[in-house]
């Protein structure tokens, strides 16, 4: 049941296996592609479209793209820094730019992780109701079967 629930606060499902393995192929291609294009940009929109099947999936995509778009601009910066010939105006715009979508996609992390645990203790009780309403019925039907015999028992003591 551990398991299951880790399962569920990672965003993972049998669904999504196929798509997390697609999400890291994009993201590998970007990085091979960055001295040439933005891939690395494109990337994570690409794994966020592939990457949910359920809406709670969604938060969790959206937080992986924003921290990997973070690491994208902190990198970018450091490359920025080394060159003397950029302003460092230039690199506090990518170092703040980084740091925001950092926040971003930490707090994504944390709304996916909020929204997956009550839903987890939702279905957690449940099924522990629907185990509570099995007893019951099973003491109610000895009840009953219980108090018919009486009754027939008495009905063969009064003949």
């Amino acid at each position: 049941m551990n398991a299951m629930f880790l399962f569920q606060i990672q965003g993972i499902n049998h669904n999504s296996m196929l798509a997390g393995v697609l999400w890291w192929a994009y993201l590998l291609a970007g990085l091979a592609g960055y001295y040439q294009s933005f891939a690395f940009l494109i990337t994570p929109v690409l794994g966020v479209t592939s990457s949910y099947s359920q809406p709670n999936e969604l938060n969790t995509a959206t937080g992986v793209m924003f921290l990997t778009w973070s690491i994208w601009f902190a990198f970018t910066t450091s490359l920025i820094a080394l060159r003397s010939e950029y302003t460092i105006y230039l690199t506090l715009i990518f170092a703040s730019v980084a740091i925001t979508t950092g926040l971003v996609g930490t707090s994504h992390l944390v709304a996916a992780t909020s929204e997956q645990v009550p839903a987890f203790r939702l279905q957690r009780s449940a099924s522990l109701l629907d185990e509570r309403k099995k007893t019951l019925t099973k003491v109610v039907t000895k009840v009953v079967t219980w108090a018919s015999m009486m009754t027939q028992f008495r009905n063969v003591d009064e003949t």
